[in-house]
């Protein structure tokens, strides 16, 4: 049997921290295929429609979905090494839920299209001032 850093625990102890964080992982896999096709979701179905293609909406998509599971293999793999980090696996993974389902509401496409608005003005002003 090895031992841990403070002698105390023993490879019994690791092991049961381990499987902790397999269990949560196995819990939260089906809750960020969830949260992972509402992202898709919301980025094909949100914004105007362009009858030359939605590659660049598609391609969005595709980047914030792997990143996110980016974001959740290296949240697993910091949790094997320190338990406390499971609370932000949770995080990581309602977050895109909760974000989804709000973008897919009425009011929160509302929401984003007077922000990309707001964004579309100031970037055409800051244009207009260099050009001036």
């Amino acid at each position: 049997d090895t031992q841990d850093a403070d002698h105390g625990k023993t490879e019994p102890v690791a092991k049961a921290k381990l499987f902790i964080v397999e269990a949560n992982e196995r819990l939260l896999t089906p809750l960020n295929a969830m949260g992972f096709t509402l992202i898709a979701l919301a980025s094909v179905l949100l914004g105007p429609f362009n009858r030359r293609g939605q590659s660049k909406k598609v391609m969005l998509g595709i980047v914030v979905v792997v990143a996110l599971q980016s974001l959740n293999l290296a949240l697993v793999s910091a949790a094997q090494r320190n338990i406390n980090v499971l609370p932000l696996l949770y995080l990581a993974t309602l977050l895109p839920i909760a974000a989804g389902f709000f973008l897919l509401h009425i009011r929160g496409e509302q929401w984003l299209m007077s922000l990309l608005r707001k964004w579309r003005l100031r970037h055409l002003k800051a244009e207009q001032e260099t050009t001036a």
